[in-house]
């Protein structure tokens, strides 16, 4: 599938369980939720890393000296700056920057799991 802001993986919290990425327009009214089972939806950045793998909400990733980032959307005018947009959250939380394929391509980023 290609990687599109309108992709979504799908953590069920009673299986513990993630989805496959799902297109928006894959989903129809007939496929409601387990009753009773929160699913956390984990929306595309439309971004993929080094290795062409679909950057999504949440997902950890490493750059190529070892260090970890934390990916999320930001509303902005928070502590980490005035910009809305998709982010990476350093692992010691000192630092966030935007988060761009370019960015991810300088810092040899790859996706090694998921929060």
């Amino acid at each position: 599938m290609k990687a599109d802001r309108l992709n979504f993986r799908i953590w069920n919290t009673a299986t513990k369980q993630m989805s496959d990425p799902v297109s928006l327009f894959q989903l129809t009214p007939w496929m409601p939720p387990p009753k009773g089972v929160p699913l956390i939806w984990l929306q595309s950045t439309g971004i993929t890393d080094n290795g062409g793998v679909e950057v999504f909400e949440g997902d950890v990733t490493r750059d190529k000296h070892g260090r970890w980032y934390k990916v999320y959307w930001s509303s902005g005018n928070n502590e980490w700056g005035p910009e809305a947009g998709w982010r990476m959250l350093k692992y010691n939380l000192q630092e966030s920057f935007p988060l761009h394929a370019l960015t991810l391509a300088k810092m040899g980023e790859h996706v090694i799991g998921n929060i």
